[in-house]
């Protein structure tokens, strides 16, 4: 044991800490400045203890006065009315408030499907002429769908007009049937024509509300029961074009065994041809109903699964947070142990 110039001891034997100090850290001249002064000096006026005066003096500026301090003009202040100035440019508080209050007139509009100024709150592209009242029919993929959907939903749009083409080229076929053809049919040709016009006139406007409408409305929402009925209407109408692409005499449509008949019949060339193609549509729109259900139900299955993995997500994020908390704490906890431990090691009673 070695006694040093300072005072402290020095234990040169072996076992002695290698990374003790020679020097004592508390022998420097600006530290025993500071355990001499008294508590009110230290509060106002110690650099390192928040006095602006020292901290400026310390590193060479002048005292700054809390009166004549003031923030940079780039920054500006906010005064009374709550308005920023100072800086030039900022907008006054009267605009602000009169934005806001557009702001809100406009966001109650588009809730309501209301009309503000008397114009919609957002335009019209589907059809050009729709009311306002009918905001329904307004079809606007890019805003509306989210951008991952985009293919998907543009499948459905054509997989509708698909549809509508053949439920027209249908009832046009038994209208010609029902004004060239002359010879004998099993069926009316006047109750194919109507029944044929029947389904032009509401297959149309059904298959737009029944399930491309809610399969447009469920990929941007939540709404799990659009994607529901998407699925039941979309099978129905599937199952119908199948039905159609067949021919059965009594479902009165321009299908396979109807095709046949109106060729073996000889009656018409023109109205058997136009048979012939009504039969083509109806079996390309099956196929293509057929691979928008599988298009669909992947993109659905991807949604569901992003949604489960996220409620799992924000379902663990507690415990996660609460373990990560303890193992910081821990740490710290062990930090200031082992910081204990070693101020008592090289203090020398």
């Amino acid at each position: 044991m070695q006694t040093r110039p300072d005072g402290f001891h020095h234990d040169t034997s072996f076992g002695s800490n290698p990374f003790a100090e020679d020097t004592n850290p508390f022998s420097d001249p600006s530290v025993i400045a500071l355990q001499q002064r008294t508590p009110g000096e230290l509060s106002g006026s110690s650099g390192f203890l928040g006095g602006p005066s020292s901290a400026a003096s310390s590193f060479g500026g002048g005292a700054i006065s809390s009166d004549t301090y003031a923030p940079p003009a780039a920054f500006g202040r906010m005064d009374g009315a709550g308005a920023r100035g100072g800086g030039g440019g900022g907008r006054s508080q009267e605009e602000l408030d009169r934005r806001w209050a557009e702001l809100e007139k406009r966001e109650a509009a588009l809730a309501s499907g209301g009309v503000v100024g008397g114009e919609p709150a957002r335009p019209l592209n589907w059809p050009p002429l729709c009311p306002a009242s009918m905001r329904w029919l307004n079809h606007d993929i890019e805003t509306d769908v989210p951008q991952s959907m985009w293919t998907m939903v543009r499948v459905a749009h054509y997989c509708y007009w698909g549809a509508a083409l053949c439920l027209f080229w249908n009832a046009l076929t038994m209208l010609f049937d029902l004004l060239i053809s002359t010879g004998a049919s099993d069926v009316p040709r006047a109750t194919s024509f109507t029944w044929s016009t029947i389904y032009a006139v509401t297959g149309i406007p059904l298959n737009w509300i029944l399930w491309y409408r809610p399969l447009y409305v469920a990929t941007g929402s939540k709404r799990k029961w659009k994607w529901y009925q998407f699925f039941i209407f979309f099978s129905i109408a599937g199952a119908f074009a199948i039905l159609m692409t067949i021919g059965i005499n009594t479902v009165y449509a321009c299908g396979v065994l109807s095709t046949i008949q109106q060729f073996s019949s000889g009656s018409s060339k023109f109205v058997a041809i136009c048979y012939a193609i009504g039969c083509c549509l109806w079996g390309a729109q099956s196929l293509f109903y057929l691979n928008v259900w599988w298009v669909v139900n992947r993109h659905y299955k991807q949604q569901q699964l992003a949604d489960l993995q996220a409620e799992i997500a924000e379902a663990a994020a507690p415990t996660v947070i609460a373990g990560v908390a303890a193992g910081v704490q821990a740490g710290m906890h062990s930090q200031m142990q082992e910081m204990n431990e070693r101020s008592q090691y090289r203090q020398v009673p």
